[in-house]
């Protein structure tokens, strides 16, 4: 019960400090279909991204945590004007997290793609605030970037993310911008979903949310994600192998803090 409340408040802080009314979510992954019906009813431009995702996923048509590195690693690497250490695979292991909607470990090719347009987005946001031109976003744009990319942060979240994803001169460099965002997204959309009255609170009582739903499940992904942790149905998104208290057997969720001390079972 501790636990699930320490959870929500924080959860309810983070998204608090973003003003309901000007964040813009984007649309939601469109839900799996079978191929057949998709096939016949794609527009040209989703039928071309298709086949680039298939060449992209192979032939599970899934994109793993690693896939997702890879694919990102290799485009970035193409663009010089970003200043970026990689993406890591702590890193893709959240997105996929987050972004994964039915909870198969992967993304599909709805959820890869409304990944990726978002990425596209965010990254014309990143070199129009990038003003010199040096690869990353300064302390003084970043506020101005983030609220360009559709979320206009109070002071007190901004310095929390300052603290997780920029440098210690305040410097954001691109994957970690996008890492940032990302999350932020999942957060966001998730807690819209849970405000029925769409009037920036929710209303119901820690036993109502027990047990862990799917939208509650992404929402926990998305919180611990800021600051590097992860909560998983079936493993730590963090590489805890070496931590005696991590146990990763299934199906427990782990809710996994820095010494990854609190495991609860479903």
């Amino acid at each position: 019960m501790f636990l699930a409340k320490r959870l929500i408040g924080g959860i309810l802080d983070v998204v608090s400090n973003i003003d309901p009314a000007a964040f813009v979510p984007s649309d939601p992954p469109a839900p799996r279909r079978p191929l057949a019906y998709a096939e016949q009813n794609e527009s040209d431009e989703e039928r071309q991204f298709r086949k680039v995702f298939q060449q992209l996923a192979g032939d599970d048509m899934e994109v793993s945590p690693t896939e997702l590195m890879n694919i990102l690693n290799r485009i970035i690497s193409k663009h010089g004007d970003l200043k970026t250490d990689g993406f890591s695979i702590e890193s893709c292991r959240s997105m996929v997290a987050v972004m994964d909607s039915d909870s198969t470990g992967k993304l599909g090719f709805h959820e890869f793609k409304h990944l990726w347009n978002n990425i596209k987005k965010w990254q014309g946001v990143y070199k129009t605030y990038d003003t010199d031109g040096s690869g990353v976003i300064g302390a003084d744009e970043l506020p101005n970037a983030f609220r360009a990319a559709g979320f206009p942060l109070n002071d007190q979240l901004f310095q929390m993310i300052i603290r997780r994803y920029s440098d210690e001169n305040g410097n954001m460099d691109f994957d970690n911008y996008i890492g940032c965002l990302v999350r932020l997204d999942a957060m966001c959309r998730a807690f819209k979903t849970l405000d029925k009255d769409n009037n920036g609170t929710i209303k119901v009582n820690v036993q109502e949310w027990l047990p862990v739903d799917d939208v509650l499940l992404r929402t926990l992904n998305a919180y611990w994600c800021l600051q590097n942790q992860s909560v998983s149905t079936s493993r730590c998104a963090l590489d805890h192998s070496k931590d005696p208290l991590c146990q990763s057997t299934s199906p427990p969720v782990y809710a996994c803090f820095p010494t990854c001390f609190a495991t609860y079972t479903m």
